[in-house]
């Protein structure tokens, strides 16, 4: 695994990537010391850069950092000295920064994943995960529709303004562009006046 982590690093060094976002990164970020090793690796020649993870606080297997699902956003350089705030989402489906700016401009950046409409690959999924802990809090509602309520309650925390952008990005597993998307034209977009 870590060949992997190596490998993007060198990628984010060779072509100057101040942020980069991931999406099902597959890892359970609090086993041993995985944060702790990938984080190493991605500071390396650069002691400044930041790394914001999410993960399901389901675990599948005790014995492996592997899981389902997740996100990661890493900024490096003057971009992580404008941090203000970092999001991380508990069941893995965001994770971000909020950065402050000149004239007291702020930009929000999140890295997204939506688990797909269906899921029927086995109990570990990120799907079957999200399922499990919505039953848990006592609520009866799909993962993706959870997914839009609490992006809605996130964004409204954020309290969005001309002076106050946002960045949307990752795998969202819905055409954003479909008319019926809740995601896209119609719904999130709209209501919190994105261009």
């Amino acid at each position: 695994q870590t060949a992997k982590v190596h490998e993007i690093h060198n990628q984010m060094i060779a072509y100057d990537v101040d942020i980069l976002g991931l999406s099902e990164t597959n890892t359970f970020w609090p086993y041993d010391t995985t944060n702790l090793l990938v984080q190493n690796i991605f500071q390396t020649g650069d002691r400044s850069t930041s790394m914001t993870t999410s993960c399901s606080p389901l675990q599948p297997n005790p014995h492996s950092p592997y899981q389902p699902g997740g996100t990661t956003l890493i900024t490096r350089g003057k971009i992580s000295a404008r941090i203000k705030t970092h999001h991380s989402d508990i069941m893995g489906r965001w994770s971000g920064v909020t950065l402050q700016g000149r004239s007291q401009k702020k930009l929000t950046i999140l890295q997204m994943y939506q688990v797909p409409q269906q899921s029927a690959a086995g109990p570990s999924t990120a799907h079957a995960q999200q399922t499990s802990i919505l039953r848990q809090k006592g609520l009866f509602t799909t993962p993706r529709e959870a997914f839009i309520t609490d992006l809605d309650a996130l964004l409204k925390s954020l309290s969005l303004t001309q002076h106050h952008g946002i960045v949307l990005m990752g795998d969202f597993n819905d055409d954003v562009l479909r008319s019926n998307s809740k995601l896209g034209n119609r719904t999130l977009k709209k209501k919190h006046a994105f261009r």
